[in-house]
């Protein structure tokens, strides 16, 4: 069925991707540089515990080692089996096409704050997001 059918709305689709977190700095540089076309599509850092500024591609060396330091503070660092817990989560956000980007962009900042760094879902995180408009679906 058709999305532009009577009484279907486009949805967004959320997807946390399989094994894609990490578990050491050099795998979330490797990430840093995957998620941002390494450096060509900006990224913001989570408010509460990066600031909000934008970084560039000289900064991945050191936030990839400043995250990896601060998360591995998260209590419950390893599992019970004792391989070590990732330490980022990669998800994935497809929103519907023709969506205007800076209200995609506002959108899953705010999304992300809700999810990750407001303090209603278990706890706070660290995140960044990155915007992507190389697809139909920002």
């Amino acid at each position: 069925m058709s999305a532009n059918a009577p009484g279907i709305r486009p949805q967004a689709i959320v997807k946390v991707v399989p094994r894609g977190g990490t578990t050491n700095a050099h795998q979330i540089r490797s990430q840093i540089g995957y998620i941002t076309r390494n450096g060509d599509v900006p990224f913001r850092r989570s408010d509460r515990y990066l600031g909000a500024a934008p970084a560039g591609l000289d900064e991945f060396d050191r936030l990839s080692l400043e995250w990896a330091r601060h998360a591995a503070r998260y209590p419950l660092r390893n599992r019970a089996d004792g391989t070590a817990r990732d330490l980022t989560t990669h998800i994935v956000v497809s929103l519907p096409r023709n969506t205007p980007h800076q209200l995609a962009e506002d959108t899953m900042r705010d999304y992300a704050f809700e999810m990750f760094g407001s303090g209603r879902n278990g706890g706070q995180w660290d995140y960044f997001t990155a915007f992507h408009t190389d697809r139909e679906h920002p």
